[in-house]
């Protein structure tokens, strides 16, 4: 059954993502711009957010953990691509975009799954700067904070 991740939809698998309505043409169309985003979007964010080469012979499970997240991105992003011809969703106007943010919300996802401390150690100290006198905290439009 699919699930909610990060306003994604994941899939256990069992599912079979085929839009049969639509010509064998745009389906190897679409499928090849998939493939072209992963390869020129999706895996430079990966690879620069887990620190990893996403190479196959690399046997680290971090490594092995990012190749496993890249398939899953690959996923949503059929999933969503099929939703949109489905009608069951709105129109991704910029694929590129989508896909750069879904890459980054699920590399988020994976930190907050396998560090949960880490998150909450975030969570305290942005709480006790935001509380402290004499001390101004912000986060900037690329999702950085300052203080």
């Amino acid at each position: 059954m699919p699930h909610e991740i990060c306003g994604h939809t994941e899939f256990d698998g069992s599912m079979v993502l085929i839009d049969t309505t639509a010509s064998r043409e745009t389906d190897d169309q679409v499928a090849l711009e998939l493939q072209n985003v992963t390869e020129t979007i999706v895996k430079p964010i990966v690879r620069h957010t887990l620190r990893t080469t996403l190479n196959e012979d690399d046997t680290r499970a971090r490594n092995q953990d990012a190749l496993e997240l890249v398939g899953d991105i690959q996923v949503m992003l059929i999933a969503a691509v099929a939703a949109q011809n489905e009608n069951q969703t709105g129109v991704i106007r910029n694929l590129r975009g989508y896909a750069a943010k879904t890459a980054v919300n699920a590399c988020h996802l994976y930190f907050r799954r396998n560090f949960p401390e880490r998150t909450r150690q975030e969570n305290k100290l942005r709480y006790a700067l935001r509380h402290m006198a004499g001390v101004s905290l912000w986060k900037v439009q690329d999702g950085r904070w300052f203080c």
